[in-house]
């Protein structure tokens, strides 16, 4: 699987490109999308996790759908959710704990972890919407593919 350089050389014609406060994503504009999965890169201090995190609250903003967000703990802290307004779980919280070993967690386990979720809190596996660094993004979709996982990338 190719890394990208830039999500922008996806191919996906079903994809548009939208801006946010001048941060650029590529995604489906009108998807209507039951949960948010989010796959860190590195821990909750790194600029790119950060990035996620605002990746994250700009995909709530954006849609404007209130809907679960599975995340690692590493994005889930840059975004300080209030968990009286937003349902969220940590992917990491299953067997890792919230030690800063998330960052451990290789894209299959981190998913792995989060079909668990879904399917114990009985989430449609079929709509969701992927937050990844860009030049992972594929890498994350194919695995999730394969585990019966579908969705758009944001």
């Amino acid at each position: 699987m190719n890394l990208l350089t830039n999500i922008l050389s996806y191919q996906n014609p079903d994809l548009g490109q939208i801006s946010i406060n001048g941060r650029r994503y590529l995604t489906k504009p009108d998807f209507r999308y039951s949960l948010i999965l989010g796959l860190a890169f590195g821990n909750s201090s790194t600029r790119c996790t950060k990035n996620l995190g605002q990746s994250t609250k700009d995909a709530l903003n954006f849609f404007q759908i209130f809907a679960p967000i599975i995340a690692q703990k590493a994005i889930l802290d840059t975004c300080n959710f209030n968990p009286e307004e937003q349902d969220f779980w940590s992917i990491d919280s299953l067997t890792k704990g919230s030690t800063p070993i998330e960052a451990h967690l290789n894209s299959y386990e981190a998913l792995v972890h989060a079909k668990y979720i879904i399917d114990h809190e009985k989430l449609d596996p079929k709509n969701s919407l992927f937050i990844a660094h860009p030049a992972h993004m594929e890498r994350v979709i194919g695995l999730a593919k394969k585990l019966g996982l579908e969705g758009q990338p944001f």
